[in-house]
């Protein structure tokens, strides 16, 4: 494959497909395409795929090697072995407990680090109930404006969605109350 191509994702995610399907034997998880699943009575790998990174999971560690030793046959791979920071989340495996963690603290700090939100008091919930917000509030004058998207208020509301998508639910309303707010924010939405 050349890189550069814009293509280049689409045939890496094709042969992928073909590798998986065609030639070992996995089953294309109908409601996500980026999973892939293969199980025997009490056995199982799961494979899921983000663009050229793939993570293995199963019951028995002697299936992820033999997995990853047959997709080796297909294409050369980088093996990062025990998984811990997939896209911002931290996963922690306790082996003697049989748990696994996940946290997204690291992210949560990049998030508040980026957006300046680093000096503030942390309060026990995450928004005010007597706070209203209205389109009244949103930028009127060219100068608010440029000020509030200097601040990239989309991308730091885009941070707090992956943030109730991965491990933080609770702040679901406070989000969707200022996501409303999304096409033409002023600094009271901030």
């Amino acid at each position: 494959m050349l890189y550069g191509l814009k293509q280049l994702e689409h045939h890496w995610y094709q042969k992928l497909v073909d590798i998986l399907i065609y030639y070992l034997g996995f089953i294309h998880y109908y409601v996500d395409k980026a999973i892939f699943y293969w199980f025997i009575d009490e056995d199982f790998v799961v494979i899921l795929v983000h663009v050229n990174n793939c993570t293995i999971g199963s019951n028995s560690i002697e299936y992820i090697v033999h997995s990853k030793n047959l997709i080796r046959k297909h294409v050369e791979i980088t093996d990062i072995n025990e998984l811990h920071w997939p896209l911002g989340l931290e996963i922690t495996r306790n082996c003697k407990l049989h748990t696994i963690s996940i946290s997204q603290y690291s992210y949560i700090d990049f998030i508040f680090y980026h957006h300046n939100f680093d000096c503030l008091k942390p309060i026990s919930i995450p928004i005010d109930t007597s706070l209203k917000l209205s389109s009244a509030q949103c930028s009127s004058t060219t100068a608010k404006i440029a000020k509030i998207h200097n601040i990239l208020y989309c991308k730091c509301v885009g941070g707090l969605i992956y943030i109730i998508i991965g491990t933080c639910s609770d702040i679901f309303y406070a989000v969707q109350t200022v996501l409303y707010f999304m096409h033409n924010p002023g600094l009271e939405h901030w």
